[in-house]
């Protein structure tokens, strides 16, 4: 996997016609700007927020919508679109996770914040790619570790998934720690918290070394041994995992065969969550000669969340 295309980029959303928005979990450079436990993990299904839906899930997405951010980054939304989180570094410090928030979702983000010294708990390691649960109580995010600054780090591993919860929007995170049943010698990165609460999915480098896509139970605040999704990987890089909140419809990134170029923007469905996603499909709507990132999904499916000169979304009419 080649890591550095997880650093920079803007994030972008497309939306179904008759939606609007605004902001991939990936990071922006800057100058001065600055187990789950149970109570969180029951309350981490929401309803449909923001102006996603509904729409008719057959339709192709319409013209993508730059969100306007702070930085120009790429981030995670709350199922309301009215919080963001996004990597950040002032200067040459280290990549950390900022939030920003705005009153209404056609509405520009304000100034960018420090999460806090609970998340971002090293000067040496890197903490990129959010992943916030639809409610906002649940933050999981990557964390790099160089030789000899593990931090949160598993022994043996450059990049690990961690997470932190809250109690609630205006309470402080509690102590990030690594994400337990999850990592591996290898490189784990882009969680992505499905809407209900039930499952984390993530790229690991543990089977392919350009990046598998990967899934893990989440019951009663218990995370399981995750799983390969085998149906969708390949030997090619596979990346950026979002899933709806009924778990059948998924999107990812992918430079397997058939794209436009760099990493494209796929799709599966399946009828049932026992069953395999079948007949991926390449969203050229969205897609461009270069990297074409998913970030998010909304919870119906209506809205896509990507990273492709800058953060955006599309919407399904």
């Amino acid at each position: 996997m080649k890591r550095g295309a997880l650093i920079g980029g803007a994030i972008a959303c497309a939306v179904v016609a008759g939606m609007s928005c605004v902001g991939d979990s990936s990071t922006t450079d800057g100058g001065t700007d600055g187990t789950v436990d149970q109570s969180s993990a029951d309350q981490l299904a929401v309803d449909v927020g923001g102006d996603a839906g509904p729409c008719d899930l057959t339709k192709p997405f319409g013209p993508s919508t730059l969100i306007p951010s702070p930085n120009n980054a790429s981030g995670s939304l709350t199922a309301d679109e009215l919080n963001l989180f996004y990597s950040f570094r002032v200067d040459a410090g280290p990549y950390e996770i900022y939030t920003a928030t705005r009153l209404q979702s056609t509405a520009a983000f304000g100034t960018g914040t420090d999460v806090g010294a609970a998340v971002n708990n090293s000067p040496e390691n890197t903490n990129i790619e959010p992943a916030i649960s639809a409610n906002g109580l649940t933050l999981v995010f990557t964390e790099g570790c160089p030789a000899g600054q593990l931090g949160n780090c598993t022994t043996g591993s450059f990049y690990d998934l961690v997470y932190s919860t809250r109690g609630s929007l205006s309470s402080p995170w509690a102590a990030a720690t690594v994400v337990p049943n999850v990592n591996s010698p290898q490189d784990e990165h882009h969680a992505f918290l499905r809407a209900d609460g039930k499952a984390l999915y993530f790229t690991s480098t543990r089977g392919e070394p350009n990046g598998d896509l990967y899934v893990s139970t989440i019951n009663a605040g218990a995370f399981s041994a995750p799983g390969q999704l085998a149906e969708l990987n390949t030997t090619g890089t596979e990346d950026n995992a979002a899933v709806t909140q009924d778990g059948l419809m998924v999107f990812w990134s992918s430079d397997r065969g058939g794209g436009q170029g760099g990493l494209d923007i796929w799709m599966a469905t399946r009828t049932d969550t026992q069953s395999l996603f079948q007949n991926p499909m390449n969203v050229s709507e969205l897609n461009t000669a270069g990297n074409d990132r998913v970030t998010g999904v909304s919870p119906n499916g209506c809205r896509l969340y990507f990273s492709s000169s800058g953060f955006r979304y599309a919407d399904r009419p």
